[in-house]
């Protein structure tokens, strides 16, 4: 495994190989430290890509000084990324007319400058040290911050911490860069968003090539594949198609490109791209990705990419989708984005205006267009009058292209049939999120060429939960005897028609309506309500509450209002809000005055305001404040609803196939501790899951949606592979056993990687299981591994946070840990963060193994040393010997010898890091001159403190702090300045006083010099 040096060294000879070329950190042509960018590569694509623009140098001075006095706020984030994407607006000097600079060739990526450096100096408020830097075009664009994946008490999130950090320090410096790279024996990817806390991470498994391919035998590795997302080719398209500026309700972020939606976005452009050149006659292709996985995102960006697509000459693309809900998400989105904003047709007459515009070749742009306003019976005069033209029309367009939002239910009506026969030549891409029907409608024939190419692109469930962008689906059947009986359920699930929602259902046969009155009337008895009210309470305060939040999915809204009222006797009226569909006119009269009756409540209950808007900021508050914690819905938000905080869904309502899947994957976002959404279900329709998704294939259903059983099995599995890392240590809870667990986790990085993982998992799923008869038989190793896996944060990672985390979201680990003293004890260990006297007195005193003291001195020494004081001067020296230290100890622990040796060995050098903290408070030197004290204390041996040339040291950083302005050690003249005095120093002072030789005096003027260059800035 490689060390943090070796790893970045990998780094930069994978990536040159890719095209990047290489200068180090301290040989890049830039004008200063305090400077971001190349400025003379920079200038020169500007004159390069912006020659046969008439381009003069006060033109070219004039782009460089717009890029240079951009702000560093969100909409300096906003304008600075329209000028990568599109060129700086500029008037030129000779035409006088506003023409767009272009920074970066997009058609002809080779022309561009592709450098990588490392260890680059940069100031703003502090000097920072960046492991890699990617410059275009003498840009910086991407951050890559590496950890040493040897090194216990590193992670990749210790990087991704640190570039928030360097945010904060240099603002100058991540105003231009756009993307961070977070990487140690895992990778993440993310978008620089400097005022943003947490902006989500990403994990990279695709090729570089935007094809659907992976590497043969198993998932390629972390590190390999953000390395093929950083070839140049690759990197410029994420610039420029697949990042964009998010805003919503006053806060800005960043949307970045997960690898299926590059993928598959690519597959697209290049179907399209492909027709046009002749190389294939493929005009259609479907795109199956999972519910969840960014689908409309995924939509956006291949609308926007084919939309600037040159050879289709300004084209028509049509975003179709079947429902109300699903356009505003859509146009919501779009909204939200720093994107080519779309134009929704919002009726028959508008539609067939945009068809008919242009002498009947149809609108240019972007459209957002439900399938149902292609009516047959509306269109018959327009197909005439297209027919009568002479030349191109609508029908002849080939740059038309349809985007097809779940496809495999919108595409067998005449509605579709319609929209072909008016767009004739058409590209037709179809998304959905739902696996294929095997049964009713043909969609793979419909948008693929089946046999050889099912799915043009196709991003499986189980892919998607492994990459951490869905959780797993668990159900649990409760209350078995308030289940709808048996035989309406089977009439239920054997009826053809689709669940019909409530405002639709006076329009269909009266069959049809009289089966689901029937359903209905049971679903809405108020004792049945209250008795399931009772228990989701009870569910929500011991599983939910504090943590996640729930809906409530009644069957008809009568019923939504009922248990809204059975809920408020239970739990406070703010925890929950009622979200359905109000007719002021309908609803006042009969059974549905009840429903008029609340509506009007929650009016007067919010001052007057009109329902509709009371509903839309209710959702908002659901997702972005604490309360309300509970929905309660029937027919709202069953679709197109992302709130990662939900996490269990109260389902009491009969729903099948496609709408069922879209129904509970509401619950399946990750959001901090999640291991799965829950689905408790009241209504018994998961007692017939089978028969349920039966048109579906099942194989990918089952491994998404899984019962309390299965969830059992995988507790089996993992405390089964937990216990098999401890084969053969005694579960007990002494000092000695737990050091002994110690030193089997810290022994392998790969074990180490595999303990934490497995237990996390662990303990997600103990939280899920309630009373399964699986955690009882089980309890006894659970405890014990809990508490393994809290020694090993106290003692190995010192994580000071872990406690407050735990208590948030592990209620019953915590419930267990308060039961049993031992692992009480452990887990209330006070944590050791500072390494002083006090620290190795109390360590050394405790009556306990050698191995265990070893174990504590050489951890805290490595969060010490190598973590938190890495980048001080002072314990520079110590580095290289605690890095040994520690790689001594693993493989002592691998061959299960005695510690003996590294216990002297970190006592001894505890004892000097107190040694120099205490002489560095006495003598009040800063980190600097206590670090050039100690390279002429140590190299000529001097006893003792000699004052007077500790204060001759203090004289020359004084001398030296007003010639190291930023940037000094790249100014020749200030660098030959300091190297100067410093010689001057030695000479006069040093070797007037210790007579040094000359070789003496080169090797102390080499150190100190590398000092104050390796550490420019670092008070």
């Amino acid at each position: 495994m490689r060390n943090e040096e070796q790893l970045e060294k990998y780094f930069i000879e994978q990536l040159v190989k890719l095209g990047w070329k290489y200068i180090p950190g301290n040989k890049l042509p830039r004008t200063g430290t305090d400077e971001p960018l190349i400025i003379s590569d920079l200038l020169n694509v500007i004159r390069k890509f912006n020659k046969n623009k008439n381009i003069t140098e006060d033109d070219v001075q004039h782009t460089l000084n717009e890029l240079k006095l951009v702000s560093r706020d969100e909409n300096g984030a906003k304008r600075l990324l329209e000028y990568f994407k599109f060129g700086v607006p500029i008037k030129y000097g000779q035409d006088k007319v506003v023409k767009y600079t272009a920074i970066f060739n997009y058609d002809n990526p080779d022309e561009n400058v592709f450098i990588i450096s490392n260890q680059v100096y940069n100031k703003g408020a502090r000097s920072i040290s960046n492991d890699i830097i990617l410059y275009i075009n003498g840009i910086p664009l991407v951050n890559i911050e590496l950890k040493n994946p040897t090194n216990p008490a590193e992670s990749w999130e210790s990087a991704y911490n640190q570039i928030k950090d360097y945010e904060k320090l240099v603002p100058e410096l991540y105003k231009y860069i756009q993307i961070g790279v977070a990487a140690e024996a895992s990778a993440r990817y993310f978008p620089i968003v400097p005022w943003e806390e947490n902006p989500k991470t990403y994990l990279w498994r695709g090729s570089d090539d935007g094809e659907n391919t992976r590497v043969k035998g198993g998932e390629p590795d972390e590190i390999e594949s953000i390395i093929q997302m950083l070839n140049p080719k690759t990197l410029l398209q994420i610039v420029s198609d697949f990042l964009f500026v998010r805003s919503e309700r006053g806060q800005t972020s960043k949307v970045l490109g997960r690898y299926m939606q590059f993928e598959a976005v690519n597959a697209i452009y290049n179907r399209v791209k492909d027709n046009y050149s002749g190389k294939t006659k493929k005009n259609k292709g479907l795109i199956w990705h999972w519910q969840g996985s960014g689908k409309t995102l995924e939509i956006i960006f291949a609308a926007n990419k084919l939309f600037y697509f040159d050879e289709l000459s300004t084209p028509s693309i049509y975003i179709i989708l079947d429902r109300d809900d699903l356009q505003n998400q859509l146009s919501n989105d779009y909204n939200i984005l720093d994107i080519k904003k779309p134009h929704i047709i919002g009726s028959i007459r508008k539609l067939k205006e945009n068809i008919a515009a242009n002498n009947y070749q149809g609108k240019r742009g972007i459209f957002i267009v439900l399938i149902h306003k292609f009516n047959p019976e509306q269109f018959f005069q327009l197909a005439d009058e297209v027919n009568k033209q002479q030349g191109e029309t609508i029908r002849d367009r080939k740059n038309i292209i349809c985007l097809i939002d779940e496809g495999h239910r919108s595409q067998a009506g005449i509605y579709a049939t319609q929209m072909k026969e008016i767009f004739r030549d058409a590209f037709y891409f179809a998304f959905t999120g739902t696996p294929i029907v095997r049964k009713a409608i043909n969609t793979y024939s419909e948008f693929c060429y089946p046999p050889e190419e099912p799915y043009l692109h196709k991003y499986f469930i189980n892919q998607s939960i492994k990459d951490g962008y869905t959780k797993r689906i668990l159900y649990e059947p409760r209350q078995d005897d308030l289940h709808l009986d048996k035989g309406k359920l089977e009439e239920f699930l054997e009826a053809s028609e689709e669940e019909i929602p409530e405002e639709f259902r006076d329009d269909v046969k009266e069959e049809v309506r009289t089966k689901l009155n029937n359903i209905n009337a049971f679903l809405e008895m108020k004792s049945r309500i209250k008795k399931i009210a009772k228990d989701i309470s009870e569910h929500f305060n011991q599983n939910v509450e504090g943590r996640y939040k729930a809906l409530i999915v009644a069957g008809s809204r009568l019923a939504c209002v009922r248990y809204k009222r059975a809920i408020d006797k239970l739990l406070p009226k703010e925890y929950s809000e009622v979200i359905i569909s109000f007719d002021r006119n309908k609803d006042r009269s009969g059974i549905r005055k009840e429903i008029y009756d609340y509506v009007k409540e929650v009016e007067e209950r919010n001052h007057g305001k009109d329902y509709e808007r009371i509903r839309k900021e209710t959702i908002i508050n659901y997702k972005e404040e604490n309360l309300p914690k509970i929905l309660i819905v029937t027919d709202m938000l069953l679709t197109g609803f992302d709130a990662p905080i939900l996490q269990t869904m109260y389902l009491d309502k009969p729903l099948k196939q496609q709408r069922l899947l879209q129904a509970i994957a509401r619950t399946n976002r990750p959001y901090k501790e999640k291991e799965a959404g829950l689905i408790i279900d009241y209504i018994g329709i998961f007692k017939r899951i089978e028969k349920a998704f039966e048109f579906y294939e099942h194989e990918e259903i089952f491994k998404s949606v899984i019962n309390k059983d299965k969830l059992g099995a995988d507790f089996i599995e993992r405390i089964n592979k937990l216990g098999r890392i401890f084969e053969e240590v005694k579960r007990d809870y002494n000092k000695e056993t737990l050091t002994e667990t110690i030193k089997i986790i810290t022994s392998d990085k790969s074990i180490e990687i595999e303990f934490v993982n497995l237990y996390k998992e662990l303990r997600r799923i103990f939280e899920l299981l309630g009373s399964h008869k699986v955690k009882l038989d089980n309890l006894n190793e659970y405890k014990w591994l809990t508490a393994v896996y809290s020694y090993y944060i106290k003692v190995v990672l010192k994580d000071e946070n872990f406690e407050k985390y735990v208590k948030q979201f592990y209620k019953k680990t915590i419930d267990l840990i308060h039961q049993e003293t031992e692992i009480e004890k452990i887990f209330r260990l006070p944590l050791q963060n500072s390494i002083d006297e006090e620290f190795v007195k109390r360590i050394s005193e405790e009556a306990a193994s050698k191995d265990y003291k070893a174990s504590n001195f050489v951890f805290a020494l490595n969060k010490f040393v190598l973590v938190d004081q890495h980048k001080n001067p002072i314990y520079e020296s110590l580095i290289d010997r605690v890095e040994k230290l520690v790689n001594e100890w693993r493989e002592r622990n691998l061959r299960k010898e005695d510690s003996t040796k590294e216990f002297e060995d970190a006592n001894q050098i505890l004892n000097e890091i107190n040694e120099i903290k205490k002489e560095k408070a006495e003598l009040n030197l800063s980190d600097e001159e206590m670090s050039a004290w100690l390279v002429i204390k140590n190299r000529l041996g001097i006893k003792g403190n000699d004052k007077e040339m500790i204060n001759q040291i203090k004289d020359l950083y004084d001398e030296l702090e007003s010639i190291r302005i930023p940037g000094w050690s790249k100014n020749v003249e200030l660098k030959k300045t300091v190297e100067m005095k410093l010689r001057k120093f030695l000479f006069e002072k040093v070797n007037s006083k210790y007579k040094l030789k000359l070789e003496e005096i080169n090797s102390i003027h080499k150190s100190i010099g590398e000092q104050l260059i390796d550490y420019e800035g670092r008070k």
